[in-house]
C-alpha cells in the first residue's frame, strides 16, 4: 500500500503530496488527509494518482452526490466553503507566480450557495450499457478510456436532466442499438425550457419523435460520421421544434443555438458582467472578441454606444445578428473572423473586450495591443494559468484596476477571473 499525506490543493484539481521523493498529484484527497494512492502516471520528477482509501479524512470532506464525481467533478468531496477558500488560495498563487502580480489582501471569489448544484445548462453524453443490459448514458473514467454508466448528474440543471431522461427512455422504447449513436446534447435556460440533439454513426429514418413536452422546445437528429469528432455534423436526419432557447441577462434577451457558445452559469455570469460594467463609460468605443452571440458585448453597452462583434463561428455570428436586432441595438455590428485576423479593430481609441478560450490570447493579440495601446481592457478568462500569462504582458504598458474571481464551475477545479486593465498615462 502506498501511503502519502496531503499538504494543499493545486491548480489543476489535485492533492499535493509526496511519494518517494516525488511530487504526488492525487485525486480523491485533501489536504490534512493521508490517503493510500494507485498511481496512475510516474514520470521522473513526479508521479499522478487517485486515492483508494482515506486513513485519515479531514471535516472538510463530504459525502460525494454522485458515484461517477471523480468524472466531472471531482470537488464535489468537499464543503463549498472549503472549495471557495481554496480556489481563491490557488489563483492567488497563480497570478503572483506567472504574473508577479502583487495581489491585493482582499481578493475575493463570487459564489452562491444556490449554484453550487443543478447549474449546468449544457452537458453531452455518450452512450453505454448499464448492468441489466439496456442502453444507458455514460461518463469517461478520470484518466481512462473506459466508460462507466451514469444515471443522473447532480451539476446539470433539473429540466435538462428531464430533458435527457426521456430521450432516454424513447430510445429505448425504439430499440436503437448502442453502435448507431454517437453522443447527446441537451440544454436549457433559467426558464427551465430545453432543446437536445442526437448525433448518431449510422444514418436511419426515424418513424417517429418523442413528443415534446414541459418546456422541451425542441429535439434534432443529425448524422455524424464516425470518424469526426462527436458533435460535427454531417446531415439532418430529421428535427422537431425548435433549435434555440433565449435567455435574459439583466434587460438584454439573447438568442443562442444548440451548439453556439453561452455562459454556462448565467446567474454568476451577471455578477461579472455587474462587476465590469462599472468601469464603462458611455462614450467608450466597445470592441467584443471572441464574442461568441454577443453575450458580453451587448450586456455592457449603453444606448447607442459603438459595439463591434468578432466571432468565427457561423452560428454563434448569426445569433449575434439577431440578439443586435432583438435588443435594438442600432450601432452594433458584427465581424465574422478569428480574433488574431481581425487586428485592425484594436485601435487606440477603442475598450476591447475578451473572453478566449482556455489557450487564452493569440501571440498576434498581444502584440498589436502594445502597439496600438487601447484605451481600456477587459478579459474574462476561465484559466488562470493563461490569464495570469498574458496580464504579465500587458502590465508593461497597462495597470490592473480590478481583478475579482468567480466560481462559475462548482464541484470542479476550474476558476474564471475578470481584469480590467487601464492604459498607462
Amino acid at each position: 500500500m502506498i501511503k502519502t499525506k496531503i499538504t494543499k490543493l493545486i491548480f489543476g484539481g489535485q492533492g499535493l503530496g509526496r511519494i518517494n521523493g516525488q511530487a504526488a498529484m492525487i485525486w480523491n484527497a485533501l489536504p490534512g488527509e493521508e490517503v493510500a494512492v494507485t498511481i496512475t502516471k510516474n514520470k521522473r520528477s513526479y508521479c499522478e494518482g487517485i486515492s483508494t482509501q482515506i486513513i485519515n479524512p479531514c471535516a472538510d470532506r463530504i459525502t460525494p452526490r454522485d458515484r461517477h464525481f471523480a468524472a466531472c467533478s471531482p470537488w464535489q468531496i468537499m464543503k463549498p466553503e472549503t472549495e471557495n477558500y481554496w480556489k481563491l488560495e490557488i489563483g492567488r498563487e497563480i497570478y503572483q507566480r506567472f504574473a508577479g502580480i502583487k495581489v491585493a489582501p482582499d481578493l475575493k471569489i463570487i459564489a452562491s450557495d444556490e449554484c453550487f448544484h443543478n447549474y449546468r445548462h449544457k452537458m453531452e453524453f455518450v452512450f453505454t450499457e448499464n448492468d441489466r443490459g439496456q442502453l444507458s448514458f455514460a461518463h469517461s473514467k478520470r484518466d481512462s478510456h473506459q466508460t462507466e454508466p451514469l444515471t443522473e448528474c447532480s451539476l446539470l440543471s433539473k429540466a435538462a436532466s428531464r430533458t435527457a431522461q426521456a430521450i432516454l427512455d424513447w430510445l429505448r422504447q425504439q430499440k436503437i442499438p448502442r453502435r448507431e449513436l454517437k453522443s447527446l446534447l441537451v440544454r436549457s435556460n433559467q426558464k427551465g425550457e430545453t432543446i437536445a440533439a442526437l448525433f448518431v454513426k449510422k444514418p436511419r429514418d426515424f418513424i417517429s419523435f418523442p413528443a415534446l413536452k414541459d418546456h422541451w422546445l425542441g429535439f434534432y437528429i443529425f448524422y455524424s460520421s464516425p470518424l469526426s469528432p462527436a458533435n460535427l455534423i454531417s446531415r439532418e436526419i430529421g428535427h422537431s421544434g425548435q433549435d434555440y432557447l433565449e435567455e435574459i441577462i439583466f434587460s438584454k434577451k439573447f438568442r443562442y443555438g444548440l451548439s453556439s457558445f453561452f455562459q454556462i452559469n448565467p446567474p454568476l455570469f451577471q455578477s461579472a458582467i455587474t462587476d465590469a460594467a462599472k468601469f464603462i463609460q458611455a462614450q467608450d468605443k466597445l470592441v467584443d472578441f471572441y464574442a461568441g452571440v454577443g453575450s458580453i458585448g451587448l450586456s455592457l453597452q449603453t444606448a447607442n454606444q459603438p459595439l463591434a462583434l468578432i466571432e468565427s463561428f457561423p452560428e454563434a455570428i448569426a445569433y449575434a445578428k439577431q440578439n443586435i436586432a432583438l435588443n435594438h441595438s442600432v450601432n452594433s455590428r458584427t465581424i465574422t473572423g478569428a480574433a488574431e485576423n481581425a487586428l485592425d479593430y484594436i485601435t487606440p481609441d477603442s475598450t476591447v473586450i475578451f473572453d478566449p478560450p482556455r489557450a487564452g490570447l493569440h501571440p498576434k493579440i498581444i502584440k498589436k495591443i502594445l502597439a496600438s495601446e487601447p484605451a481600456k481592457i477587459f478579459y474574462l478568462s476561465c484559466n488562470p494559468a493563461t490569464h495570469a500569462r498574458d496580464l504579465k504582458m500587458l502590465l508593461t504598458r497597462y495597470r490592473l484596476d480590478f481583478l475579482r474571481l468567480y466560481n462559475f464551475f462548482p464541484r470542479t477545479p476550474h476558476i474564471e477571473g475578470l481584469a480590467i486593465l487601464t492604459r498607462n498615462k
